[in-house]
């Protein structure tokens, strides 16, 4: 072949950090020097990538071994989770669509999350465990139960209605000596008149 090779026709490589061969149009220059994109962002930071964040590889690291969502990786380092995110799809990892926790969000609980299929669009959900799921569900129920009977639900207190303790004292000494009373009536409604 006399002359140049043409633009179109691609040219072989060595990656400079897995070391494996690619092929590269030659029009790219020194400036394609890896394989792609997790190879580029492995040895040197993302473009824009803020210092905060550690190397690509640990990010990956911590979302795909210990599953940790963006937002704890972003609070760990004193970054945007939108940050930890972008640094996530330049360095070519498919993310989640969502993240859950794995145990239950109630404090001290440490029962593993019940997961739920939604109704309408058929996605996995779920926060709470069995038992603190259907605490909540009760509570919704009763509050929607109070709403459809009139009653105002953030106004409801259950508590309201009962009685303190010198209350309670002083009801359960009128009960007994109404019980007293009973007894003198029957007592006396048996007696022989005289």
């Amino acid at each position: 072949m006399i002359g140049r090779p043409p633009i179109h026709a691609p040219v072989g490589a060595f990656c400079e950090q897995c070391e494996e061969a690619f092929f590269r149009k030659p029009y790219a220059g020194e400036r394609l020097r890896f394989c792609g994109n997790i190879c580029r962002n492995e040895y040197r930071p993302a473009k824009g990538q803020p210092r905060k964040l550690p190397a690509t590889a640990e990010v990956v690291r911590l979302y795909v071994k210990e599953n940790l969502p963006t937002t704890e990786i972003g609070r760990r380092y004193g970054a945007n989770h939108k940050t930890v995110r972008t640094h996530l799809l330049r360095a070519g990892v498919a993310l989640r669509k969502y993240t859950t926790p794995l145990i239950c969000r109630v404090k001290d609980c440490g029962r593993p999350a019940l997961k739920v299929i939604h109704r309408a669009n058929a996605s996995m959900y779920g926060t709470l465990c069995a038992e603190h799921r259907a605490l909540h569900r009760r509570q919704l129920n009763r509050e929607i139960a109070r709403k459809n009977r009139g009653i105002d639900p953030s106004r409801y207190n259950p508590w309201r209605l009962k009685e303190n303790e010198q209350e309670r004292k002083w009801l359960s000494n009128a009960r007994s000596l109404l019980k007293q009373a009973q007894r003198l009536a029957n007592s006396a409604a048996m007696l022989p008149a005289a």
